[in-house]
């Protein structure tokens, strides 16, 4: 019998895998450049006017773009085969970059990645990307991506009038979270429909108690090398989110109405609709907040937003960074080509940075943020982390199939009233099998 889901995946990558008319080019031509990308909604409004605002192509290599959105299947554009395969990929999992076989990606132009087109490898103020990125996207010794948007995802979003004094009490940690809950109000809303959202949460949590764990982790993804979960701290970093995920009056609606939040919703759910006091969210959360506090004729001074606790006063606080970048497909053409050139270029993404906003730009030199005052104490810090996310690391493994699906079912079991402890065992037992199906 065929799933449902089969039914809806083969739905969404019909455009990739069988083709569709294509279109004319200003310069008269029928082809088109083809890019797939994983944003819906404002995000890919956002995309289309930067498209739109892109200077002319260089000569000979205008071209129609035609936009194919993926949402979290954009990784299966990489290994689309017909003709109507996207030239160019968005790719948030940027794990992949690094595993992919030997010719099934274009190399980009060194040029993109340096102020004078040379290899600087040692010299990373001649980078226009910083060395993390370098470190992530040059696998074999060349440039095989080129950042294009990039997230902080160490942040905390909170309504400044559920705490007293207007801001969350010095020193909190997030072993201190469940004991915080308000009477008639929930503490964290958690957008658990969004898989990416745990893990996010799990990445922080992680990264605060054991950074040399997040390191292992992360390490053995880049080099393709199997990932050790069967260990006692693996045991007690699910626990402690099962523990905090199944605590009474921390989630509004308790666990069954988290998981049918998507992202925007649990953010609407602080501010919006005051269900609870606070959403860990990525800087990507800006836009959204700005439109709830309108909608709810909120003022702006009411938003307190801070970098993610450590989990506990003698951890350090997490900076885990995240970002989509651009790939080429072996089969990209020179238009293709030139579009990525004209994508990196310092100001092309400018107006999504100005509307609807919540764009850091990774290009060394450019302005984080347009000037929203609630980030301004943040902005000069957005695009410095430590780590970058580990389940886009982990590519598919760390995706809805992988990683966060064991995050999901962890929350389920919590909230079913299992143990957390027991329920860790379970997603202990879940990420082994991963490992094993991804192999």
């Amino acid at each position: 019998m065929v799933s449902r889901r089969t039914i809806l995946r083969a739905g969404v990558l019909a455009p990739v895998l069988t083709g569709c008319a294509s279109r004319v080019s200003s310069s008269g031509g029928s082809t088109a450049v083809r890019i797939a990308v994983p944003w819906s909604g404002d995000e890919l409004r956002a995309f289309r006017k930067v498209l739109d605002g892109l200077p002319r192509a260089a000569p000979g290599a205008d071209a129609a773009i035609e936009v194919v959105p993926l949402g979290d299947e954009i990784d299966t554009a990489l290994s689309a085969r017909r003709s109507s395969a996207p030239e160019i990929v968005m790719l948030p999992t940027v794990g992949e970059v690094r595993s992919q076989p030997i010719g099934r990606l274009k190399s980009v132009p060194v040029s993109l990645w340096s102020t004078d087109g040379q290899n600087h490898v040692d010299d990373d103020e001649r980078l226009n990307y910083t060395r993390p990125w370098r470190k992530l996207l040059w696998p074999r010794g060349e440039p095989h991506a080129v950042p294009f948007k990039s997230a902080a995802k160490s942040l905390l979003w909170y309504d400044r009038t559920a705490f007293a004094g207007g801001a969350l009490p010095p020193g909190w940690t997030v072993a201190d979270w469940s004991a915080r809950v308000a009477p008639g109000r929930a503490l964290l809303a958690l957008g658990a429909a969004d898989g990416w959202v745990l893990a996010d949460m799990f990445e922080n949590v992680l990264d605060s108690w054991s950074p040399e764990e997040y390191r292992i982790l992360q390490d053995a993804s880049w080099a393709g090398d199997p990932r050790n979960w069967d260990t006692e701290l693996m045991k007690d970093i699910f626990t402690r989110l099962g523990s905090l995920w199944g605590a009474p009056g921390v989630l509004p609606g308790g666990v069954g109405r988290a998981l049918t939040l998507q992202f925007p919703d649990a953010v609407r759910a602080v501010f919006e609709h005051r269900k609870a006091a606070m959403v860990a969210a990525p800087d990507f959360a800006a836009p959204i907040v700005r439109s709830a506090m309108a909608r709810a004729r909120r003022p702006e001074h009411e938003v307190g937003v801070t970098w993610f606790p450590a989990v506990a006063p003698d951890k350090a606080a997490p900076r885990i960074g995240g970002g989509d970048v651009m790939v080429m497909t072996a089969n990209a053409s020179t238009a293709a080509v030139d579009l990525v050139t004209r994508l990196s270029a310092p100001n092309a993404t400018a107006s999504w940075v100005e509307n609807p906003g919540g764009f850091l730009v990774p290009r060394r030199g450019s302005e984080p943020l347009p000037d929203w005052p609630i980030l301004t104490d943040l902005a000069p810090d957005l695009n410095k982390w430590d780590a970058f996310g580990l389940a886009d690391m982990m590519g598919p493994a760390g995706r809805r199939n992988g990683l966060w699906q064991v995050l999901t079912d962890l929350l389920k079991d919590v909230g079913t009233g299992r143990h957390p402890e027991e329920a860790a065992h379970r997603a202990v037992d879940g990420m082994v099998a991963v490992e094993k199906s991804f192999r």
